[in-house]
């Protein structure tokens, strides 16, 4: 994420670190909790899954959002990046943006968790799914709100990439 904030030139750099080290941190709470949260997870991440945080609250009563969320309150982290750990998977492809979007710094950060986890393929090592379905649905809304067209994404992705040997 701080390749990308730096890339942007997005200020919240610091935050940026934090949000991209702590942003799954719910999940290796849920694999000691639950014995087949991997796989559940793992389903989560399929296509025809609307929400993966739905699809674990469905599963567990929980998903790693929320534990993250308490996680980031009790180390005392900002309530902002708490309230972004929370939400990263409530983004929702509407053409109203607002209904996401709060037009503070929350927004770029958020922007910038959902590029970085597309661009290091976390639906592949964590979803175990050779397409980011989350990515596909957020992709233009996500783009749209940071200024940036189909080609200039694919470039920022290849820089990134390369820089980070990927």
């Amino acid at each position: 994420m701080v390749l990308l904030a730096r890339q942007l030139n997005i200020l919240a750099v610091d935050e940026a670190y934090i949000i991209g080290l702590f942003h799954n941190c719910g999940i290796p709470l849920m694999l000691q909790k639950f014995p087949d949260y991997l796989t559940i997870c793992r389903e989560a991440y399929d296509e025809s899954v609307d929400s993966i945080t739905e699809f674990e609250d469905h599963h567990f009563h929980t998903n790693h959002c929320i534990v993250g969320y308490y996680v980031a309150k009790a180390w005392q982290l900002s309530n902002d990046i708490a309230e972004i750990i929370r939400d990263h998977h409530h983004l929702t492809p509407i053409a109203d943006k607002s209904a996401y979007f709060k037009g503070n710094d929350q927004d770029d950060l958020i922007c910038l968790l959902k590029m970085a986890e597309h661009i290091c393929k976390l639906y592949e090592s964590i979803g175990g799914q050779s397409t980011d379905h989350e990515w596909e649905q957020n992709k233009g809304m996500i783009l749209a709100h940071m200024g940036l067209s189909d080609l200039d994404f694919d470039d920022l992705q290849e820089l990134t990439q390369d820089q980070l040997g990927l």
